[in-house]
Order: structure tokens, then sequence, then C-alpha cells
């Protein structure tokens, strides 16, 4: 599994990269989001049924990880090894944290794209 984890790491470290410097550019360009909308133009239609699907995802794989801890749980009252168990739990854990990342740095560029096509 250590092998795993350190191929993922420069992935993660490109796709964080890219997180930051988009979310900063859209603080630099757009601003902070207000928290309650008056109409739905901060959002690009575009991007709107993949922020769907995101979202939707996320909720899937939270609802993957309370089965692997329920599973963690159970494996460990047993008394076998929940080994294989929690290396699933590292790998939903790293997907979600691919996802949320690259969903949310397309999401700021989405929006710089939809500012610079304003302007």
């Amino acid at each position: 599994m250590g092998a795993i984890i350190g191929y993922i790491v420069w992935p993660l470290l490109a796709v964080s990269l890219a997180w930051v410097v988009a979310g900063i550019s859209r603080l630099r360009l757009v601003g902070y989001l207000p928290s309650q909308p008056k109409d739905d133009d901060f959002i690009p239609r575009a991007l709107q049924p993949w922020i769907r699907l995101w979202l939707l995802a996320r909720v899937g794989l939270f609802g993957a990880m309370v089965l692997v801890f329920l599973a963690i749980a159970v494996t460990a009252a047993v008394g076998r090894g929940a080994n294989y168990c929690v290396q699933a739990l590292v790998y939903l854990v790293a997907a979600r944290m691919f996802m949320d990342l690259g969903f949310g740095a397309a999401f700021n560029l989405g929006m710089i794209t939809r500012r610079r096509s304003a302007d």
C-alpha cells in the first residue's frame, strides 16, 4: 500500500496546486461568493450538471466511508485482520480528495472564464 500512496503523491500535489491557483485567481477576479445569491448567475450553466454530479458522488463516497467504518468495526470485533478494510478507507479518502480538488479547481476556472467573457 505504501507504493500506491507513493504513486499518488505527485498527482495529488499537482491537483492541489491547480486548486490553490484557481481559487486565488477567482478571489482576485470575482471575489467571494455571497451566502445567499439572488440569482444563479455565479455558477455557469455549463457547470451546473457537473456540480450536481460532484455533489451526488460526494454523498456516495460518504456512504461508502460509513460502510467501510462499519466493516472495520465488525472485523476488529470478530478478531480478523482489518487490513483490507483500512486500505479501502484510504483509497476512498484519496478518491474523494482528488475529486474535490479537481472539481473545485474546475468550478473556480469556470467562474473565471464566465467573468472574463462577461467583461
